[in-house]
C-alpha cells in the first residue's frame, strides 16, 4: 500500500479545478508532487474552487495532503482519498466533487452523485463476463439490493474479447440484454456527443420488474471509451411497492428526473473515469 508521504497523485490536480493540458506559462508539475511531513499552516479547508489561479489551488492542496500526512503518517493514498472527499462533501465544494466525478480514479473510495454519497468501493473482476467492475452502493448499503447504486464496468481488450470492439458494439450488446426477456424492458436508447471528449456516447435507460418479490430495477447507462478499454456507468434504482404500482412508480419518477434538468439523466452524462484505471488492470 502506498504511504501517503510518498507522493501525490497527479489525477488531483485536475479534481481540484486544475487544466489538463496547461499551457507553457503554468506552474502545475507534470509529476506527482513530493511531500515533507512539514506544514507551518493551519489545517483549515477552503473550497479549491474559491481560489481564481491554477498554482494557488495546488498549493492549498499540497499543504492540505502535507498536514494530513503529518497527522497520519501511516496513512495510504486511498485514506487521503476518503478523507478528502469527506472534506468536500462537508464543506459543500459542489464544482470540485463534479469535477472529481468526471475523472473517477481506483482510488475514489466514495463518489458524490446528484447530491449523494455513494460508496465504499468494492472492484470485482468476473471470470465468466471477462468485465471489471467497480460497484458504490449509496450510503455504505453493501452490494445486495442497495436503494441506489452506482456501477462502473470496464471491457478491456483480450479480457472481455479478444475480437475488436468500441463502445458502440459494447452499447448494442447491452442493448439486446435487455430484450426477449419477460419483466425487462428497454426504455429508450440514443447517441449522444461527449462533453469531454466530443466523441459518441451511448445512452441506455432500462428497467427489470420482480413482481413476486414486490420490487423493481430502474437503470440509467451511459457507455463511453477511454484509450482502447469501453467503460460504462450505471445507476440503479430500486422501487418497493405493490406489483399493480411498479411500473407508474418507474414512469413517473423517470418523467420528473427527465423534467428536471438536474437529475440523473443529465448528470450521468458529465460522469467519466481517468486512465489510471488502465494501469490499475494491467498490474492485476
Amino acid at each position: 500500500m502506498k504511504k501517503v508521504i510518498l507522493l501525490v497523485p497527479a489525477v488531483l490536480l485536475m479534481a481540484v479545478g486544475c487544466n489538463r493540458n496547461p499551457d507553457q506559462n503554468s506552474q502545475i508539475p507534470a509529476a506527482p508532487i513530493a511531500l515533507t511531513q512539514n506544514s507551518s499552516q493551519a489545517d483549515i479547508f477552503t473550497c479549491p474552487e474559491e481560489f481564481p489561479t491554477d498554482q494557488q489551488k495546488i498549493d492549498v492542496l499540497t499543504n492540505f495532503i502535507q498536514v494530513y500526512a503529518k497527522k497520519h503518517p501511516h496513512a495510504t493514498v486511498q485514506d487521503l482519498y476518503s478523507y478528502r472527499h469527506d472534506s468536500l462533501v462537508s464543506n459543500s465544494c459542489y464544482q470540485t466533487l463534479a469535477r472529481l466525478m468526471q475523472n473517477i480514479t481506483p482510488n475514489d473510495l466514495k463518489l458524490y452523485f446528484t447530491g449523494k454519497d455513494f460508496g465504499p468501493q468494492n472492484i470485482q473482476f468476473d471470470k465468466n463476463s471477462g468485465v471489471w467492475t467497480s460497484y458504490y452502493a449509496i450510503n455504505g448499503q453493501g452490494l445486495v439490493n442497495p436503494d441506489e447504486e452506482l456501477i462502473l464496468n470496464f471491457y478491456v481488450p483480450n479480457i472481455w474479447s479478444i475480437k475488436p470492439f468500441d463502445s458502440k458494439s459494447v452499447a448494442q450488446n447491452i442493448s439486446a440484454s435487455f430484450t426477449g426477456y419477460a419483466n425487462t424492458t428497454l426504455i429508450n436508447k440514443f447517441t449522444a456527443s461527449d462533453n469531454i471528449t466530443k466523441l459518441d456516447d451511448y445512452f441506455i435507460i432500462a428497467e427489470t420488474l420482480h413482481p413476486e418479490q414486490n420490487y423493481g430495477d430502474l437503470y440509467i447507462m451511459k457507455i463511453s471509451s477511454i484509450s482502447n478499454t469501453v467503460f460504462s456507468v450505471t445507476y440503479s434504482k430500486k422501487f418497493n411497492d405493490d406489483p399493480s404500482n411498479l411500473q407508474s412508480d418507474i414512469d413517473n419518477w423517470l418523467k420528473q428526473d427527465l423534467s428536471s434538468g438536474e437529475g440523473v439523466s443529465r448528470s450521468i452524462s458529465d460522469v467519466g473515469v481517468d486512465d489510471s484505471w488502465l494501469g490499475y488492470f494491467a498490474g492485476k
